[in-house]
């Protein structure tokens, strides 16, 4: 269990340094005098509220993917993709999602506003000098480097999820996603063919 948690920990810390890589880059570079600008403090807190917004509706859509078939997000939920009118149509079926993304953007609405002073006072503080931020991108972009090489999908897994595709049975001009529960994925014809998408593996 604990071997579990901690590999979930390392993907969870591996998979937030690629999100926060451009706003540590745009930090680490941006001017003093456009730092300063009113309008740009306005910019860093809308852009927190869609980050906070963001980080909300992936946990949301993560914690309803486990839910449904018992694992975090793999390569599956990549495959859905594919069928996305289908997923789509299913998802506005099954969930009550505007309710939710109306609830989510309100979360997001008010995290912001508590966090404003917070964010006011970081704005204020001096900011770093250029040779101290060339410390800290080469810090950043070793740490990223060493996450892509080290952290990967382990060979068992990607080699299950090759032979599952290349297997892939296909169904003609019609193609139903298969989906535990009592709810059924609607069906579309197609004028291509769709292959079924193979069941979840947990990862």
């Amino acid at each position: 269990m604990l071997r579990l948690y901690g590999e979930g920990v390392i993907y969870d810390v591996s998979f937030l340094l690629y999100v926060l890589a451009p706003l540590a880059l745009y930090l680490l570079l941006c001017p003093d005098w456009l730092w300063r600008k009113r309008w740009h403090l306005r910019v860093l807190q809308v852009a927190m509220t869609i980050g906070v917004f963001l980080m909300l509706f992936t946990a949301v859509a993560e914690w309803l993917f486990w839910d449904e078939f018992g694992v975090r997000f793999n390569f599956i939920a990549v495959d859905y993709l594919v069928y996305s009118d289908e997923v789509i149509n299913n998802i506005l079926e099954s969930y009550p999602v505007y309710p939710l993304l109306a609830a989510l953007t309100v979360i997001a609405g008010i995290t912001t506003a508590v966090l404003q002073p917070r964010v006011r006072r970081i704005a204020a503080a001096p900011l770093l000098s250029w040779p101290q931020r060339g410390v800290s991108l080469a810090g950043a972009v070793t740490t990223i480097a060493l996450s892509v090489v080290i952290i990967g999908q382990n060979f068992r897994a990607a080699r299950a999820a090759t032979l599952i595709r290349t297997s892939l049975p296909v169904t003609g001009r019609t193609s139903s996603l298969p989906r535990s529960g009592t709810t059924n994925w609607t069906t579309r014809s197609s004028t291509r063919s769709c292959p079924r998408p193979p069941p979840p593996i947990p990862t």
